[in-house]
């Protein structure tokens, strides 16, 4: 009997907080609070983005003199095994997945130790072998000879878990790019699925290397070697003596690669040393800011200039020190590279689910150049001016966006505070949507879900999302129904 009496007291109890819970939920949504139409996707990706480096660790360390670039003699010291591959942890703690050859290394001996290390830190390793270049590049043998050849000299490294690949040729002119078209044929018969390493010049290079139009340098590139990325070099970060500045073609040059070759994935290299009138890095946002831009247009491959610190002079550069010094310790750079590299890494998940559509740019209300960023000027003949999914974009600085969509026609946005990292400017941004109820934002490579404040704009209901970014900052933005 006691049962009997408490069981319809219960229900009434749940039946009454269940109506309160409607109730709530009916005000909620008569007050134009957002109301979910889309639930928070997941993103996976088996690929990993290929993040690369110039001059890897040497097989010694070496005193250089400082007027002429050469080893002071004597002063090798070769690096044992146990460092050598405390070098390769290094590199892999750095967030670098495919490691290049050290400054002038490409002997058997060093070749080997470079693979041997990288299997065992988990990353994959590009090698020089000056002889399997000049046979695959050898006009007086028959194919079926050089192929023969080319097994015989590779044979200890072919099958190799590490081998990524040859280093061929560093930048190019446009005329010597057809002299790799027959090397590349056979390369692929004896190599398939490795790189096939050339990296190309930038858009700033003398007319006498890329000709006078460098969208034809990257098609012709593009049309007879036809690797599977495109790799170029352009580095921003300048000092004129007074005012540290970025270069304005530094996004021209990105979106000229792009649309030359739209079937491959973009490669580049980023500052991560200062040499000649190029500075040094300052921070974190020196490396951030290189990142995200390129990143705003979709690219795949991001490779930092210099890793192991080269000569202080080489004949014709002056170096300053890179991530590592030359006597084998770690620089700031470092830690600076480090720390964009794994926020990367941290969303590399989500980025590799979507598809470059283009870039928009827009200049921000406090705007410091007293009128359009000449950046910005480069691309405005193929930039977007307009996208269906935003209503309005206001911010105070300029701000580069990248525009992207994922496999189920999902919108994404690279939102990039476009403004040089020395000038300490925060952006304040705000975005509005169509069709947002809230959007993952992902901030310095950790995401969030941001409910969406609703506005009306020409008496439709939209979803605002607002940030402020630092210096250097790029936010990746996914608005949801």
């Amino acid at each position: 009997q006691p049962i009997k009496k408490e069981v319809p007291g219960f229900m009434k109890k749940c039946l009454l907080l269940a109506l309160s819970f409607l109730m709530v939920l009916s005000v909620f949504a008569c007050n134009g609070s957002p109301k979910w139409t889309e639930e928070e996707p997941t993103y996976t990706t088996d690929r990993e983005f290929t993040i690369g480096m110039w001059v890897g660790v040497p097989n010694s360390i070496n005193e250089y003199d400082p007027e002429t670039g050469e080893v002071v003699a004597g002063s090798q010291k070769r690096i044992s095994d146990e460092d050598f591959l405390k070098y390769y942890r290094d590199i892999a703690e750095s967030g670098i997945n495919l490691a290049y050859p050290g400054y002038g290394e490409s002997s058997q001996d060093y070749n080997t130790r470079a693979l041997n290390a990288a299997k065992e830190v988990g990353i994959k390793q590009l090698i020089s072998d000056p002889t399997v270049t000049a046979l695959l590049m050898n006009d007086m043998l028959s194919e079926e000879q050089i192929i023969a050849q080319v097994r015989e000299a590779a044979a200890y490294y072919i099958d190799h878990e590490a081998f990524a690949g040859l280093m061929i040729r560093d930048e190019p002119a446009f005329n010597e790019i057809g002299n790799y078209q027959a090397a590349k044929e056979i390369f692929d018969k004896v190599f398939p699925g490795k790189y096939f390493y050339i990296n190309l010049l930038p858009v700033i290079a003398s007319v006498s290397a890329i000709g006078d139009n460098y969208t034809n340098y990257i098609k012709e590139y593009d049309t007879k070697i036809g690797t599977d990325f495109v790799s170029y070099d352009h580095y921003p970060l300048m000092n004129n003596g007074k005012t540290d500045y970025v270069i304005n073609n530094f996004l021209y040059n990105m979106d000229l690669v792009k649309r030359a070759a739209p079937e491959r994935e973009m490669w580049t290299f980023l500052q991560s040393i200062g040499f000649n009138s190029n500075r040094e890095l300052r921070g974190v946002e020196d490396a951030t800011f290189q990142m995200y831009s390129f990143l705003a247009f979709g690219g795949l491959g991001i490779q930092w200039f210099c890793y192991w610190s080269p000569p202080a002079f080489d004949g014709a550069t002056h170096f300053q020190e890179g991530m590592i010094a030359r006597d084998g310790s770690r620089t700031a750079t470092y830690d600076y590279v480090k720390a964009a590299n794994l926020e990367l890494r941290s969303f590399e998940n989500i980025y590799l689910n979507f598809d470059w559509q283009g870039v928009m740019t827009h200049i921000g209300s406090k705007n410091t150049t007293g009128g359009e960023n000449e950046a910005f000027g480069f691309l405005k003949k193929t930039e977007l001016k307009s996208h269906e999914r935003i209503s309005k974009i206001s911010t105070e600085q300029d701000t580069l966006i990248g525009v992207f969509k994922d496999g189920e026609n999902r919108d994404g946005f690279m939102v990039v505070n476009y403004t040089a990292p020395e000038q300490k400017l925060t952006n304040k941004v705000e975005l509005t949507f169509a069709d947002c109820a809230r959007a993952i934002v992902v901030k310095n490579g950790v995401k969030e879900l941001v409910t969406a404040r609703e506005v009306t704009e020409d008496g439709e209901k939209r979803g605002l999302i607002s940030f402020e970014m630092q210096p250097g900052e790029g936010y990746f933005v996914i608005p949801l129904k």
